[in-house]
């Protein structure tokens, strides 16, 4: 019996949890949030956004960390052109960051906390 105990996988802690859910909500923010740049630029988010893009790259066009859309997208004849730049893997890029850096925090947290539970009970 104390054997299976032993070998069972330890849970995740709830300081885990937390430190997760506050840097996901923080990575949120910052991926809906305008771009400082575009209204140094005054641009409408509305009216410049290419209408032939899908909804969510659409909405996404002037939002996202590490890199927006529309950083990108090329800019000739006064408007863009999605249609020659990768602007979608620039949405799939930060939603791959945003995932690392969760898991790093997750990974870290628990390190932290077992380092320092197995220097206590030593």
């Amino acid at each position: 019996m104390s054997e299976s105990l032993a070998q069972r996988p330890r849970g995740r802690h709830v300081t885990t949890f937390v430190l997760v859910v506050a840097t996901a909500t923080g990575l949120v923010w910052m991926n809906l949030r305008v771009a400082s740049a575009v209204g140094e630029m005054n641009f409408d988010p509305i009216r410049v956004t290419p209408l032939e893009l899908d909804s969510v790259t659409h909405y996404m066009f002037f939002r996202g960390w590490p890199l927006s859309p529309y950083e990108v997208c090329v800019f000739h004849g006064m408007r863009f052109h999605p249609e020659e730049s990768p602007v979608r893997f620039v949405l799939v890029l930060d939603f791959a960051v945003a995932g690392m850096v969760i898991f790093g925090v997750a990974v870290m947290s628990e390190w932290f906390i077992r380092r320092s539970t197995m220097t206590v009970s030593r």
